[in-house]
């Protein structure tokens, strides 16, 4: 087992001050051998949702005499370094240098970027703690700011105590000393939340249910105003996924609500989060196309992986026109309105209907919601045509925007089950049509790389995509008929029947 490294952080100190307050401290049990110093640049590299941080990763891009490096720190102290000659953020996972460091943090990010911070100058200097007997028995790495200033975005002064491996008891006792240094103290486990985290809605059940809505919507708002720029500079696909998604429920949000808001407020809103929707629709469609690339080669049989490049390279060039129309789009004054702060209409214009509160339509939309699912699915059979299945897609997407639009209502750990317990339902349903949805997209690509003379090998793997798709699909619907049957046993409809009962409980 490695030797526990502990950090110490060290407010407003002089590094000379400091250096020889740790002397002066460990003399007596020990000596110290002074290091030379050195100033490196470190870079913070973290994703836009704070993933590394909140799997206790604090990852920097080091550069020193020229050379640059990744070091990645664990909660417990220790550090990983992988060499990063030329690397450059944002970078998803597989740019990253091969190496230790990529292996590891590649998990928490999954397709997101790390993203760069402000470069910062820090000055290092070791110092070797050695016993009576001159054995080296703990290394103490004093970490500074470089020039002036206490503190910078890396934090203060930083020292991490390491005892050499069979010396642990002597990095106990070395950490002991110096925690009675004036100002020292544990360096604090950083917030693992999202460094622009759109604002939680504070609903009571007395809410005014207009008022509610208004700041649920609210906070779908600054989560699509938070995405844009990430979006914009297509630093990874998840701002677009993100954003998508608050548009999606803000239109759910509101259809659910027609029952406490004004109609034609509504209507407009619910186009324009519609057209949103519609303008955003054709880049995640190729982003989903190249993000399964790599799952799709393995289905090949006959062809050979390497037969889909010309297909990867179509993919490509067609999202680079998608994000450049995307880009215009949602530059334009009409997109720009839907980001403003509209919300105050939903309160304004409800009149009378303010008096129904938060409870209320909470339980009564998760009570029609359930229903309508209920009644699409048990009317679904082995022959239905594959539009009723969209269409309990659809509501299965509502009833779930119905449980999380107001979870603050009702006891997370029903809801959580009645989400889980939908989940499974709506994840055979993605299946189905996700697999319908690709195989008109592969065939629709053939057709058009087939009128730009693509070779026939890519055509003909493109082919055996779609079989495997059409299985896949086939195999979606046969499992539909458990997944809805595990929805509508007697547990999951008795919680969702609960979480729909009209009135307060």
């Amino acid at each position: 087992m490695a030797p526990q490294i502990r950090r110490l952080e060290v407010a407003g100190a002089d590094t000379v001050v400091l250096t020889a307050g740790v002397v002066e401290r460990l003399t007596g049990r020990y000596t110290v051998d002074i290091g030379r110093g050195t100033t490196v640049t470190r870079i913070p590299l973290e994703t836009f949702d704070r993933r590394l941080v909140a799997a206790g990763l604090a990852l920097h891009l080091q550069e020193f005499a020229g050379e640059a490096a990744l070091v990645l720190r664990r909660d417990d102290g220790s550090e990983v370094t992988s060499a990063a000659t030329g690397f450059t953020a944002p970078a998803v996972a597989d740019r990253l240098p091969p190496g230790a460091v990529r292996d590891i943090v590649a998990g928490p990010m999954k397709l997101r970027a790390v993203i760069a911070g402000p470069p910062k100058r820090r000055r290092v200097q070791l110092l070797t703690v050695r016993d009576k007997n001159s054995k080296a028995v703990v290394r103490i790495e004093l970490d500074a700011p470089a020039g002036s200033g206490a503190t910078d975005a890396l934090g203060g002064t930083v020292l991490t105590v390491s005892p050499v491996k069979g010396y642990e008891r002597d990095g106990t006792r070395v950490l002991g000393l110096l925690s009675r240094l004036p100002g020292v103290a544990p360096v604090a486990a950083p917030d693992p939340e999202p460094a622009i985290k759109p604002p939680a809605a504070l609903i009571e059940r007395s809410t005014p249910a207009p008022q509610a809505v208004a700041d649920v919507v609210s906070g779908y708002l600054a989560e699509m105003c938070a995405n844009i720029p990430g979006l914009i500079d297509d630093i990874d696909t998840e701002f677009l996924h993100d954003y998508r998604v608050a548009v999606r429920r803000t239109r759910s949000t509101l259809k659910l609500s027609r029952p406490v808001l004004d109609p034609a407020t509504v209507r407009h809103w619910e186009a324009e989060g519609k057209r949103l929707g519609d303008l955003t629709t054709p880049l995640r469609d190729l982003d989903v196309h190249l993000l399964g690339l790599p799952t799709m080669r393995g289905w090949l049989v006959s062809a050979d992986p390497a037969d889909l490049a010309p297909f990867e390279a179509h993919l490509r060039r067609r999202r680079a026109t998608a994000h450049r129309e995307l880009v215009r789009a949602l530059g334009t004054r009409r997109s720009q309105e839907f980001l403003t702060d509209w919300t105050g209409e939903l309160v304004e214009t409800a009149g009378e209907l303010s008096r129904i509160t938060a409870d209320e339509l909470s339980r009564g939309c998760i009570s029609r919601a359930h229903r309508r699912v209920v009644k699409l699915g048990s009317a679904i059979k082995a022959d239905s045509p594959h539009e009723g299945l969209h269409t309990l897609r659809k509501r299965c997407k509502e009833l779930r925007y119905a449980l999380e639009m107001f979870t603050a209502l009702h006891d997370p750990t029903t809801t959580g089950k009645a989400i889980a317990d939908l989940k499974r339902l709506q994840d055979c349903l993605g299946r189905f049509q996700d697999a319908e949805v690709q195989q008109h997209a592969v065939r629709t690509f053939a057709d058009e790389m087939a009128a730009g003379s693509a070779p026939a090998s890519a055509l003909l793997a493109m082919g055996e995509l779609v079989t495997h798709l059409e299985t896949d699909q086939a195999a979606a619907r046969t499992d539909l008929g458990d997944a809805f049957a595990r929805f509508v046993r007697p547990s999951s409809t008795a919680r969702l029947q609960a979480l729909g009962t009209e009135g307060s409980r």
